[in-house]
């Protein structure tokens, strides 16, 4: 699904990028309660929520093989990101390992540990 936003008014822009974010101690990115930014914009972003709603896909969120795919790459940069053979690190650049490293077994995990995360390749 591909989403072409660009005859967006300047309104609905404005709440999609009104909420508040940082990360928490363990990097993970934390986003201000809903309540917190209709106080800060004086209204509901009731137009955002619509338009990411309509969007939304519910089974990323429970669909397990989605969530335990989850690689982390060794530079340790950025967060994890949703594992495929060769996709890059948002972060360094660096290709995910073309061998799934969630098969079972003993393997890449094991490297990951001890890995050395070199130069970026970005």
């Amino acid at each position: 699904m591909r989403w072409d936003l660009r005859e967006l008014d300047d309104g609905v822009v404005a709440q999609l990028i009104a909420p508040r974010y940082a990360r928490d101690s363990s990097g993970r990115i934390k986003v201000e309660r809903k309540e917190e930014t209709k106080s800060r914009l004086g209204r509901s972003p009731d137009d955002a929520d619509a338009l990411l709603l309509a969007y939304f896909d519910p089974g990323s969120l429970t669909d397990p093989a989605w969530v335990q795919r989850m690689w982390p790459c060794p530079c340790r940069r950025g967060l994890p990101f949703h594992w495929m053979p060769g996709r890059p690190c948002p972060e360094c650049g660096r290709p995910a390992p073309l061998e799934d490293p969630f098969a079972p077994g003993p393997g890449l995990w094991q490297n990951f540990l001890t890995d050395d995360p070199g130069e970026p390749t970005g």
